[in-house]
């Protein structure tokens, strides 16, 4: 199901849904746990967070690169 115009929507959507729903789970209930950490270290966190920004922002970069190329 989509809400693109019929000659907008191809199967490359299709096959990138099952990609979407694991993000999907793992951003809204499976989460980062961070409420878990046993992590003390102010800058040490900081850190951590940066790395996963910057991993964040990397992947997000090149998915919108790969679809750009892809699908459009």
């Amino acid at each position: 199901m989509t809400d693109f115009p019929p000659l907008e929507a191809s199967s490359i959507w299709y096959g990138m849904r099952s990609w979407m729903e694991c993000c999907f789970k793992d951003t809204k209930r499976g989460g980062l746990d961070w409420h878990l950490t046993k992590m003390t270290n102010p800058k040490r966190a900081e850190r951590h967070w940066l790395a996963f920004a910057l991993g964040v922002g990397a992947a997000n970069a090149k998915g919108n690169l790969m679809v750009s190329k892809c699908c459009w």
